[in-house]
């Protein structure tokens, strides 16, 4: 009768552990939503392109 006390309560206990352990934190093995989202630099689309207006004069500085 011991022996199946402790046998029940040794696989009570590794079980409640085994539950504890696995239900800590559910989303571990999933992906962040907002991993890349916080700090993100959006890149110039016309930083390459060069300025059409650049050589040509002011056509308003002399009025």
């Amino acid at each position: 009768m011991r022996l199946k006390y402790l046998t029940f309560l040794t696989i009570t206990s590794i079980l409640s552990l085994g539950m504890v352990v696995g239900c800590a934190n559910p989303c571990a093995g999933k992906p962040d939503p907002c991993a890349g989202k916080s700090g993100e630099v959006k890149s110039d689309p016309c930083a390459g392109k060069s300025d059409p207006c650049a050589g040509k004069s002011d056509p308003c500085a002399g009025k």
